[in-house]
């Protein structure tokens, strides 16, 4: 079991020089569309300017400079190389593939079970899985022969896909472009069918309608889960189903995070003849406030916030989730 807490990465003089650059370059352009797309983040600027504070603490004028990282630093760390391009100038010549190479020693290190350790607090049965090569090209040239313009099956840096039980017999497509400024992409793939959801103007309601709804009491909350992350509250407000989502110790002593706490309880969910009502927490990235809502899914139909509750809880800007989890099991 991965126990590590921190790691401490070690640069030369040069690599430290690129990557300091590089990331204080991207934090002072976080809101520039032309370097970078802040929506296909999962960090925030707040984030960034407390990891680039800590490169420049840890360096000490010597030729090697030690950086020591806990969890979240390393999201961030590996966040912030994953989104690195040629939009980027470097003076350095060879910048772009010692990134290159920093990024791959991060997803090493993650799989040897290396790299510090988050929070477990969920469990998935049902999770993204990283497609092989083979399938990955064999999907991806099917995307294309849909959309031959944009090419995103060729520029797919990789493909993850999970099952979509609530729509039988589908699953849902992650394709993640290699260049930064494309983010990410959703396809829907059944049969022989393949759905661009960022071309449909409601996703939902025309999922409901083509794919035809099978969801039950085990999987009426990834079906939740999907319509809101689809949906234009989606575009607004991640979910939060957990303290930890928002990377808050539930030991903390903390009065703002001791309020959350209390205040952030699991997804409620009513069904009856006509769908679903939900009570869920969400955040607001932009507002950095956390709501209580209430939810109605009905079949056919756009996702509808009925009522929501404010809780005045002051969370700066905390690290959270924004990832589709579809899947997850949340346990106390």
């Amino acid at each position: 079991m991965n126990t590590v807490s921190r790691i401490n990465v070690k640069f030369d003089r040069r690599t430290f020089t690129i990557v300091s650059g590089t990331l204080s370059f991207m934090l002072d352009n976080f809101y520039n569309p032309n370097i970078l797309d802040p929506a296909a983040f999962l960090i925030n600027k707040e984030d960034i300017a407390d990891f680039v504070k800590k490169l420049k603490q840890s360096d000490t004028g010597h030729d090697e400079i030690t950086v020591s990282m806990n969890f979240d630093d390393w999201v961030v760390y590996g966040t912030l190389l994953s989104h690195t391009s040629s939009k980027i100038p470097q003076s350095d010549p060879e910048a772009y593939d010692i990134l290159d190479a920093l990024h791959d020693e991060c997803g090493r290190l993650d799989d040897e079970g290396k790299a510090p350790d988050g929070p477990k607090c969920v469990q998935s049965v049902r999770t993204w899985q990283t497609l092989p090569e083979t399938e990955k090209n064999l999907i991806g040239r099917r995307i294309d022969a849909e959309d031959p313009f944009n090419k995103y099956g060729e520029n797919a840096g990789e493909i993850c896909a999970v099952d979509l039980p609530f729509y039988r017999e589908a699953r849902l497509l992650r394709v993640a472009s290699r260049s930064p400024a494309v983010g990410s992409r959703y396809f829907i793939l059944r049969g022989n069918e393949i759905l661009a959801l960022h071309r449909l103007p409601e996703v939902k309601s025309f999922c409901d309608e083509r794919l035809g709804i099978a969801h039950d009491s085990n999987t009426a909350i990834d079906y939740f889960r999907f319509a809101h992350y689809f949906s234009e509250e989606g575009h607004r407000t991640s979910l939060v189903e957990l303290p930890q989502d928002l990377r808050i110790d539930t030991s903390s002593t903390d009065p703002e995070d001791k309020k959350a706490i209390s205040f952030i309880q699991a997804p409620e969910i009513r069904s009856d003849n006509d769908g679903l009502t939900v009570a869920v927490c969400t955040f607001d990235e932009n507002e950095s406030r956390l709501y209580r809502d209430r939810y109605r899914l009905a079949p056919g139909e756009p996702l509808q916030l009925l009522s929501r509750n404010d809780s005045g809880i002051n969370l700066r800007h905390p690290f959270h989730d924004r990832h589709l989890n579809i899947g997850r099991s949340v346990s106390s």
